[in-house]
Protein backbone atom coordinates (compact mmCIF):
# COMPACT_ATOMS: atom_id res chain seq x y z
CA UNK A 1 0.00 0.00 0.00
CA UNK A 2 1.13 3.67 -0.67
CA UNK A 3 1.70 6.48 1.46
CA UNK A 4 -0.99 7.92 -0.71
CA UNK A 5 -3.49 5.05 0.38
CA UNK A 6 -2.57 4.78 3.71
CA UNK A 7 -3.46 8.33 4.82
CA UNK A 8 -6.49 7.61 2.38
CA UNK A 9 -7.16 4.56 4.77
CA UNK A 10 -6.67 6.64 7.98
CA UNK A 11 -9.11 9.77 6.81
CA UNK A 12 -11.65 7.23 6.29
CA UNK A 13 -10.82 5.72 9.46
CA UNK A 14 -11.19 9.39 11.18
CA UNK A 15 -14.48 9.63 9.34
CA UNK A 16 -15.93 6.40 11.07
CA UNK A 17 -14.57 7.61 14.31
CA UNK A 18 -16.14 10.88 14.26
CA UNK A 19 -19.73 9.32 13.11
CA UNK A 20 -19.29 6.79 15.89
CA UNK A 21 -18.93 9.52 18.08
CA UNK A 22 -21.85 11.33 17.13
CA UNK A 23 -23.93 8.54 17.35
CA UNK A 24 -22.63 8.04 20.98
CA UNK A 25 -23.42 11.38 22.42
CA UNK A 26 -26.44 12.75 19.80
CA UNK A 27 -27.93 9.00 18.45
CA UNK A 28 -27.72 8.16 14.78
CA UNK A 29 -30.28 10.38 13.68
CA UNK A 30 -27.37 12.90 14.30
CA UNK A 31 -25.29 11.63 11.72
CA UNK A 32 -24.90 13.62 9.04
CA UNK A 33 -22.39 14.88 5.95
CA UNK A 34 -22.40 18.55 7.68
CA UNK A 35 -22.46 16.87 11.24
CA UNK A 36 -19.09 15.38 10.59
CA UNK A 37 -17.34 17.80 8.47
CA UNK A 38 -17.97 20.45 11.58
CA UNK A 39 -16.59 17.77 14.17
CA UNK A 40 -13.41 17.07 12.03
CA UNK A 41 -12.72 20.56 10.56
CA UNK A 42 -13.06 19.75 7.51
CA UNK A 43 -15.51 20.84 4.15
CA UNK A 44 -18.51 18.69 3.60
CA UNK A 45 -16.96 18.57 -0.20
CA UNK A 46 -13.85 17.02 1.16
CA UNK A 47 -15.82 13.75 2.94
CA UNK A 48 -17.48 13.07 -0.28
CA UNK A 49 -13.76 12.00 -1.55
CA UNK A 50 -13.91 9.65 0.95
CA UNK A 51 -17.30 8.46 1.34
CA UNK A 52 -20.18 8.99 -1.62
CA UNK A 53 -22.85 9.17 0.99
CA UNK A 54 -24.23 9.20 3.81
CA UNK A 55 -25.25 5.67 3.81
CA UNK A 56 -22.23 5.23 2.79
CA UNK A 57 -20.51 5.99 6.02
CA UNK A 58 -23.16 3.61 7.86
CA UNK A 59 -22.47 0.57 5.74
CA UNK A 60 -19.17 1.03 7.30
CA UNK A 61 -20.20 1.50 11.09
CA UNK A 62 -22.60 -1.35 10.81
CA UNK A 63 -19.78 -3.81 9.07
CA UNK A 64 -17.94 -2.64 11.94
CA UNK A 65 -20.63 -3.19 14.29
CA UNK A 66 -20.69 -6.89 12.29
CA UNK A 67 -17.15 -7.36 13.35
CA UNK A 68 -17.68 -6.57 16.70
CA UNK A 69 -20.77 -8.86 17.27
CA UNK A 70 -18.78 -11.61 15.15
CA UNK A 71 -15.78 -11.65 17.66
CA UNK A 72 -18.24 -11.87 21.03
CA UNK A 73 -20.28 -14.51 19.21
CA UNK A 74 -16.19 -16.70 19.05
CA UNK A 75 -15.92 -16.21 21.98
CA UNK A 76 -19.10 -17.32 23.23
CA UNK A 77 -18.81 -20.62 20.71
CA UNK A 78 -15.71 -21.61 21.69
CA UNK A 79 -12.91 -23.25 20.05
CA UNK A 80 -15.09 -26.45 18.99
CA UNK A 81 -17.25 -26.14 16.19
CA UNK A 82 -18.95 -29.79 16.86
CA UNK A 83 -19.34 -30.53 20.62
CA UNK A 84 -20.08 -34.19 21.48
CA UNK A 85 -22.09 -34.19 24.56
CA UNK A 86 -25.81 -33.46 24.61
CA UNK A 87 -25.43 -30.92 27.00
CA UNK A 88 -22.81 -29.09 25.01
CA UNK A 89 -24.36 -29.33 21.79
CA UNK A 90 -27.67 -27.40 23.40
CA UNK A 91 -25.37 -25.19 25.45
CA UNK A 92 -23.70 -24.44 22.32
CA UNK A 93 -27.42 -23.38 20.53
CA UNK A 94 -28.10 -20.89 23.99
CA UNK A 95 -24.57 -19.05 24.09
CA UNK A 96 -24.50 -18.81 20.41
CA UNK A 97 -28.47 -16.87 19.98
CA UNK A 98 -27.87 -15.53 23.30
CA UNK A 99 -24.81 -13.49 21.78
CA UNK A 100 -27.40 -10.80 20.72
CA UNK A 101 -28.48 -9.48 24.26
CA UNK A 102 -24.80 -10.10 25.66
CA UNK A 103 -24.10 -7.80 22.46
CA UNK A 104 -26.58 -5.50 23.81
CA UNK A 105 -24.18 -4.67 27.10
CA UNK A 106 -20.84 -5.23 26.04
CA UNK A 107 -21.08 -2.96 22.88
CA UNK A 108 -24.17 -1.34 23.00
CA UNK A 109 -23.08 1.32 20.59
CA UNK A 110 -22.64 -0.92 17.88
CA UNK A 111 -25.56 -3.03 19.15
CA UNK A 112 -27.77 0.52 18.23
CA UNK A 113 -26.23 0.48 14.55
CA UNK A 114 -26.59 -3.27 13.88
CA UNK A 115 -30.51 -3.26 15.80
CA UNK A 116 -31.54 0.02 13.25
CA UNK A 117 -30.51 -2.64 10.38
CA UNK A 118 -31.75 -5.74 11.10
CA UNK A 119 -35.15 -4.80 13.65
CA UNK A 120 -36.33 -1.34 12.58
CA UNK A 121 -39.01 -2.10 9.84
CA UNK A 122 -37.94 0.43 7.39
CA UNK A 123 -35.16 0.38 5.32
CA UNK A 124 -32.19 2.81 6.25
CA UNK A 125 -30.00 1.69 3.57
CA UNK A 126 -30.33 1.65 -0.21
CA UNK A 127 -30.21 -1.91 -2.27
CA UNK A 128 -26.21 -1.42 -2.62
CA UNK A 129 -25.65 -1.05 0.82
CA UNK A 130 -28.33 -3.68 2.09
CA UNK A 131 -26.30 -6.20 -0.22
CA UNK A 132 -23.17 -5.48 1.53
CA UNK A 133 -24.52 -5.89 4.95
CA UNK A 134 -26.25 -8.90 4.25
CA UNK A 135 -23.17 -10.32 2.96
CA UNK A 136 -21.63 -9.87 5.93
CA UNK A 137 -24.19 -11.52 8.31
CA UNK A 138 -24.67 -14.49 6.13
CA UNK A 139 -21.19 -15.94 7.67
CA UNK A 140 -22.54 -15.21 11.07
CA UNK A 141 -26.12 -16.76 10.36
CA UNK A 142 -24.40 -20.09 9.22
CA UNK A 143 -22.58 -20.58 12.06
CA UNK A 144 -25.71 -20.14 13.80
CA UNK A 145 -27.31 -22.80 11.60
CA UNK A 146 -24.56 -24.99 12.49
CA UNK A 147 -25.36 -25.22 15.88
CA UNK A 148 -28.95 -25.78 15.06
CA UNK A 149 -28.09 -28.84 12.57
CA UNK A 150 -25.52 -29.89 14.59
CA UNK A 151 -27.70 -30.67 17.37
CA UNK A 152 -30.27 -32.23 15.02
CA UNK A 153 -27.61 -35.02 13.48
CA UNK A 154 -26.88 -35.52 17.50
CA UNK A 155 -30.74 -36.04 17.85
CA UNK A 156 -30.82 -33.13 20.89
CA UNK A 157 -32.94 -31.76 18.38
CA UNK A 158 -35.71 -33.50 16.07
CA UNK A 159 -34.76 -33.04 12.46
CA UNK A 160 -35.89 -29.86 10.47
CA UNK A 161 -34.42 -26.67 8.57
CA UNK A 162 -31.84 -25.47 10.15
CA UNK A 163 -31.91 -22.24 9.00
CA UNK A 164 -35.49 -21.63 9.22
CA UNK A 165 -35.32 -22.72 12.76
CA UNK A 166 -32.25 -19.94 12.61
CA UNK A 167 -34.25 -16.95 11.22
CA UNK A 168 -37.00 -17.82 13.85
CA UNK A 169 -34.80 -17.85 16.84
CA UNK A 170 -33.15 -14.67 15.95
CA UNK A 171 -36.20 -13.11 14.67
CA UNK A 172 -37.74 -13.90 18.62
CA UNK A 173 -34.84 -12.79 20.22
CA UNK A 174 -34.76 -9.32 18.40
CA UNK A 175 -38.25 -8.65 19.01
CA UNK A 176 -38.03 -9.69 22.00
CA UNK A 177 -34.90 -6.81 22.66
CA UNK A 178 -37.60 -3.98 21.60
CA UNK A 179 -39.73 -4.44 24.50
CA UNK A 180 -37.07 -4.05 26.73
CA UNK A 181 -37.81 -0.29 26.83
CA UNK A 182 -41.11 -1.33 29.02
CA UNK A 183 -38.74 -3.22 31.61
CA UNK A 184 -39.63 -0.86 34.06
CA UNK A 185 -43.24 -0.54 33.56
CA UNK A 186 -43.35 -4.44 34.24
CA UNK A 187 -43.35 -7.52 36.53
CA UNK A 188 -39.87 -9.15 36.72
CA UNK A 189 -41.31 -12.69 35.35
CA UNK A 190 -42.53 -10.07 32.42
CA UNK A 191 -38.76 -8.54 31.61
CA UNK A 192 -36.78 -9.15 29.21
CA UNK A 193 -34.17 -11.07 30.71
CA UNK A 194 -36.75 -13.41 32.23
CA UNK A 195 -38.08 -14.25 29.21
CA UNK A 196 -35.63 -15.03 27.02
CA UNK A 197 -34.73 -18.05 28.69
CA UNK A 198 -38.41 -18.79 28.23
CA UNK A 199 -38.46 -18.39 24.80
CA UNK A 200 -35.34 -20.27 24.07
CA UNK A 201 -36.93 -22.84 26.43
CA UNK A 202 -40.14 -23.06 24.80
CA UNK A 203 -38.21 -23.17 20.82
CA UNK A 204 -36.16 -26.11 21.70
CA UNK A 205 -38.59 -28.41 23.26
CA UNK A 206 -40.79 -27.54 20.70
CA UNK A 207 -38.00 -28.92 17.88
CA UNK A 208 -37.78 -31.91 20.17
CA UNK A 209 -35.07 -31.15 23.11
CA UNK A 210 -35.83 -33.13 26.29
CA UNK A 211 -37.23 -30.60 28.64
CA UNK A 212 -35.10 -31.54 31.22
CA UNK A 213 -32.02 -31.58 28.89
CA UNK A 214 -32.73 -27.59 27.90
CA UNK A 215 -33.82 -27.22 31.87
CA UNK A 216 -30.19 -28.24 32.68
CA UNK A 217 -28.98 -26.18 30.86
CA UNK A 218 -30.32 -22.67 30.95
CA UNK A 219 -29.98 -21.98 34.95
CA UNK A 220 -26.02 -22.15 33.67
CA UNK A 221 -26.37 -19.45 30.64
CA UNK A 222 -26.09 -15.33 31.22
CA UNK A 223 -27.26 -13.98 28.87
Amino acid sequence: MSIREKRREERKKEVLNTALTLVQTSGITSVTMAAIAKHMKASVGGLYRYYPTKEAIFVGLQLRAIDAFDTLLTRRLGKRSEPNSRFDVLQQIVQGFGAWSAFRTEAPVYFRLLDQFISVPTRSLDDAGRAIINQSLAPILARLAQTVSHASQMGVLSPGDAMARTHILWAGLHGLEQFRKRDSDQAEELTVDALIPVLLRDMLTGWGASRGLVGSVLPNQTM
